[in-house]
């Protein structure tokens, strides 16, 4: 009787650790990534509106800037696993350098501050880009 309790049991845990180990590292990294994937395309679609739909620089800008403090909220709720932490903060910095940038943009000539800030967002952006392909391919 001990023997079939202590059997029971012990399926029991085996059964729990490996629902917790399939949930951990299969189905939640995998949730979160499509969810970060369409964070993504979210941002990129709402700034390229941003930049079409607006003549005025000063509405760019505050359209731009609120772009960006949307998406960073919805990144904010989104826990990250192990797996996409690195990522995370990765789209983290780029939304620190478009920032910068939107904050630095005037139209005019082009100073290094500007070029810099471009060059720095340009990087963090085809960096983004590169990973969200492979994080797409990773969990289609």
């Amino acid at each position: 009787m001990k023997k079939v309790i202590l059997g029971i049991v012990i399926l029991v845990i085996l059964g729990l650790g490996g629902g917790g180990y399939w949930y951990l590292k299969v189905y939640q990294p995998e949730q979160l990534a499509k969810e970060f994937v369409l964070i993504y395309q979210d941002f990129k679609t709402s700034m390229q509106n941003a930049a079409t739909d607006q003549p005025d620089v000063d509405i760019f800008k505050k359209e731009s800037l609120l772009v960006i403090e949307n998406t960073r909220t919805k990144l904010n709720k989104l826990q990250p696993s192990e797996q996409i932490l690195l990522l995370h903060k990765d789209f983290i910095a780029f939304l620190d350098a478009t920032e910068h940038f939107i904050k630095l943009f005037r139209l005019g000539p082009v100073s290094p501050a500007i070029s810099d800030a471009v060059k720095i967002k340009d990087k963090l952006g085809n960096d983004l880009d590169n990973k969200m392909e492979e994080l797409i391919r990773m969990y289609p």
